[in-house]
């Protein structure tokens, strides 16, 4: 039918996608799931594209990209039945939220802010996890010490605050 083929070309061009694309194959894949035009059985290949294409958007240290590219993969895997795989691409995700909440901290002003931000949502995404999967792959640990850094965080953001004086204001 002409929607097999509509989706078969998506699907193409969805495996050809390189890098340089940006965000643009992201928002295919999320058409091609959303709009049902790739069946179960391409599923897990998909869902290795996206791993993919994450993998290479950390090695160009792009955590927008990489971010996205893991939830992609993560949705794939997890329409293919593969569930371990699939909560294995959320780790990657908050662990990608965890780099940049660091990144953030070596920042100048407002960094604590900004990093608690980032660890809020990878702390979001971890304990999203099923319990049988954290407990079996130690993110308890890990969700432990985002835990200590977002406490950290929020100590320097209310030792970075200072009382604002002003005279008396005349509302007449």
């Amino acid at each position: 039918t002409q929607r097999e083929r509509i989706g078969q070309v998506k699907i193409d061009r969805l495996r050809a996608a390189a890098i340089d694309d940006r965000f643009f194959p992201v928002q295919l894949s999320s058409t091609i799931r959303a709009y049902r035009l790739a069946g179960k059985d391409d599923a897990s290949g998909l869902a290795e594209v996206a791993r993919g294409m994450a993998e290479r958007a950390r090695e160009v240290k792009d955590l927008d990209l990489e971010q996205a590219w893991e939830e992609e993969a993560g949705e794939w895997y997890r329409l293919a039945g593969l569930h371990d795989q699939s909560a294995a691409a959320r780790v990657r995700v908050a662990r990608s939220l965890a780099r940049e909440a660091a990144e953030r901290r070596l920042a100048g002003g407002g960094a604590a802010i900004a990093a608690g931000h980032f660890v809020e949502q990878a702390l979001k995404v971890m304990l999203l996890l099923p319990r049988s999967y954290r407990a079996a792959h130690g993110i308890d640990g890990e969700i432990d010490k985002l835990r200590r850094e977002l406490r950290d965080d929020r100590s320097l953001i209310l030792e970075s605050m200072v009382p604002i004086r002003t005279g008396p204001v005349d509302t007449t």
